[in-house]
């Protein structure tokens, strides 16, 4: 059996969810990375988690989310993302209860985030019976397409 190891997400994926938090919320002062990572829930409990790191690269903040979640559920993953990007906005902005922030939050910037995924698809390019067979099964689609 292949154990899975963990996996940054490009930034290009999660660029509309920053754009969309910035837009209410002021410009983020460090741009999380974020990593997919494997028995997250099963080690933690959680199925996503901010976390301040200091690296020599200078990029300090990274998220994990759970990739059983991100891969079997991916409504569930997208809004786990956007509830950590939002927490770590929170932080940032000096609120006093980031995760209540990012609750409270999160249905906004989902909202948002879906209406430009579904103009992108609606008026940009075509939906393709391919792309349709690859949303129902998202590790082949993470294998074909990378995301």
């Amino acid at each position: 059996m292949e154990v899975l190891q963990p996996q940054y997400l490009s930034v290009s994926y999660y660029q509309p969810i920053i754009q969309s938090i910035e837009s209410h919320f002021g410009k983020y002062e460090y741009t999380p990375r974020v990593i997919i990572q494997p028995g997250l829930y099963k080690t933690y409990g959680a199925l996503g988690e901010t976390e301040f790191v200091r690296t020599a690269d200078g990029t300090p903040v990274l998220i994990r989310i759970d990739a059983d979640v991100w891969h079997s559920r991916p409504q569930q993953g997208l809004e786990t993302l956007i509830h950590e990007l939002l927490e770590w906005r929170a932080v940032e902005r000096g609120e006093e209860y980031p995760h209540f922030f990012a609750e409270q939050n999160t249905p906004l910037i989902l909202s948002e985030v879906t209406q430009k995924i579904r103009s992108q698809a609606t008026f940009g390019q075509p939906i393709t019976l391919f792309d349709l067979i690859l949303a129902r099964f998202p590790l082949l689609r993470q294998i074909v397409k990378g995301t």
